[in-house]
């Protein structure tokens, strides 16, 4: 997951135990575990921005069980703090979440990027047109696809899964 924001730097303990932490991507909020087993468990945060590696898992023991997602890195280099010098560049596009739902939401600077395509996983190109903003309503069914922004220097594919 990339570009993360801790939400409240004040939950990162870094004394040893086992704690969580909230950390959002813009849209949705979701919980860090940090297993004192982990390095983790003994350093302090460095910033609020993160990019983030890790094992997901469901802490929910009652139906329907949709809640208590966690992500938990394994070790130390699972995180990387982000710090103004090595944020995404301005060229970088980046999906604000991935899976997606109903809509793709673009983050960057798309003014380079006048078209799009999407491809399903097998090739077929289920969509072409001009990018207007930085949303997509998406008309097709859930599965794995490819985003192509086609830019008038380059050209970059994000893959993503749509849902439900």
């Amino acid at each position: 997951m990339r570009n993360l924001t801790i939400v409240d730097i004040s939950e990162w303990k870094g004394n040893g135990t086992s704690f969580n932490v909230r950390v959002t991507d813009g849209i949705k909020e979701f919980i860090l575990r940090i297993d004192d087993n982990c390095d983790l468990a003994n350093m302090q945060a460095a910033t609020n921005k993160i990019h983030l590696k890790g094992l997901g898992s469901q802490f929910d023991d009652t139906e329907p069980y949709l809640d208590g997602y966690q992500i938990l890195p394994r070790y130390a280099l699972d995180i990387q703090w982000l710090s103004s010098t090595n944020q995404e560049s301005e060229n970088q596009i980046i999906l604000t979440s991935n899976p997606v739902q109903q809509q793709l939401s673009l983050e960057g600077d798309l003014t380079n990027y006048p078209q799009y395509s999407i491809i399903s996983h097998s090739g077929k190109v289920v969509e072409s047109n001009t990018l207007t903003s930085n949303t997509i309503t998406l008309k097709c069914p859930a599965g794995l696809y490819f985003l192509v922004l086609i830019g008038k220097q380059d050209v970059q594919t994000i893959k993503f899964i749509k849902v439900y």
